[in-house]
């Protein structure tokens, strides 16, 4: 038990009226009854910006099959669930070795309540009880907390492509004659993207065609894992099967690319018809993989361009995609995609592990 968690534990317990015994007890494994609490309080921290199928969110992300234990942890304080973290377990393989992991995620304290310290205390015992965590992103309050109880990675980089520029325009001083100037830059844009796709030579032995179903594309899947980064989250068929299938949040589609039958790489994307960021449609590519070493960064740009391409013919007004390896940030710069958001945080936990351990070192991970 480390020095931090034990000092925290007894500074809370006595802040709640709780010996160090209870208060431990009292973080435990939700139950699928407490979804509409946890649900609630994530309403009242996160208002209009959560979805009103949070409750199915929940109950996809953390209670997938009856055979699995919950892995969405509650503390509860007087009878009353006051706070709650999700986790979600992985498989890192960090430079050929696979080693158990979690993402942590979905972190709330009710605001009504105030932490009392108990969000990095939740942390603590997380820490107490799994040997890596890793922590995509984290919002303002709580960034300041992670940086000290986590090592810090700047390896997650957001780009943007733009296809129209009407929701754009309408977001700027320019608001009153948007529609008048709109098609022109439209079709600039459009005669921009054209011209730099065709200075593109696409490996001329691939063929490009969409996935119907996650189903099929677990059934694809080489025993070998893709060649993107030393360090990263294993996209197992299971893991694949888990984050994608059936998942209320959005629908996906597939890109694959093939050389005869052979699966090369492949994206998942999703569309967002729906007023989004800027009031606009938007798309977001949100995963991909690549399983050949030959011509790896023409086959990922060739299915970027591809996807695209299909975002254009939904009506997609801009596309957005997060990454951080060189490969795929060079695949989506040659589709046309630029740099919008630089330097977004991964924090990473590893017990016991060497400062030069890879884990810690950004340039090798695929995130």
């Amino acid at each position: 038990m480390s020095r931090q968690y034990k000092r925290l534990s007894k500074a809370l317990a006595k802040s709640l009226k709780l010996t160090t015994e209870e208060l431990e007890q009292s973080f435990r494994l939700a139950t699928i009854d407490e979804v509409p609490v946890v649900s609630n309080i994530r309403h009242q921290v996160f208002g209009a910006e959560l979805k009103a199928n949070d409750e199915a969110y929940l109950k996809w992300r953390y209670f997938r099959h009856p055979d699995f234990p919950s892995t969405l942890w509650v503390f509860e304080y007087q009878n009353t669930v006051i706070g709650a973290m999700g986790t979600e377990p992985v498989e890192l393989l960090n430079c050929g070795q696979r080693e158990p992991a979690i993402r942590s995620m979905d972190a709330i304290i009710d605001p009504k309540l105030g932490s009392h310290g108990l969000g990095a205390w939740m942390v603590l015992a997380l820490q107490e009880r799994y040997s890596c965590i890793l922590v995509c992103g984290g919002n303002a309050d709580s960034k300041s907390m992670l940086k000290k109880l986590f090592t810090t990675l700047y390896v997650r980089q957001t780009y943007k492509l733009m296809l129209v520029s009407n929701g754009y325009l309408k977001n700027t001083g320019i608001a009153p004659i948007a529609g008048l100037i709109a098609p022109a830059i439209n079709l600039l844009l459009s005669a921009y993207y054209r011209l730099k796709w065709l200075k593109f030579s696409t490996p001329h032995d691939i063929e490009i065609r969409p996935i119907e179903h996650i189903d099929e594309l677990i059934a694809l899947l080489p025993e070998s894992p893709g060649v993107l980064g030393s360090v990263k989250v294993l996209r197992s068929a299971e893991y694949l099967d888990w984050r994608y299938r059936d998942n209320p949040m959005a629908g996906f589609m597939v890109k694959g690319v093939f050389k005869q039958a052979q699966l090369l790489g492949y994206v998942i994307y999703t569309f967002n018809a729906d007023s989004g960021p800027e009031n606009s449609k938007f798309g977001r590519i949100v995963d991909w993989d690549v399983f050949s070493t030959s011509e790896c960064l023409e086959i990922l740009s060739s299915v970027y361009i591809e996807v695209v391409k299909h975002f254009k013919l939904l009506g997609a007004e801009k596309i957005f995609i997060t990454l951080n390896d060189k490969i795929s940030s060079g695949a989506a710069s040659n589709a046309g995609f630029i740099l919008r958001e630089a330097g977004s945080e991964l924090f990473v936990y590893k017990k016991d592990a060497k400062p030069d351990d890879a884990v810690f070192s950004p340039d090798l991970w695929y995130q």
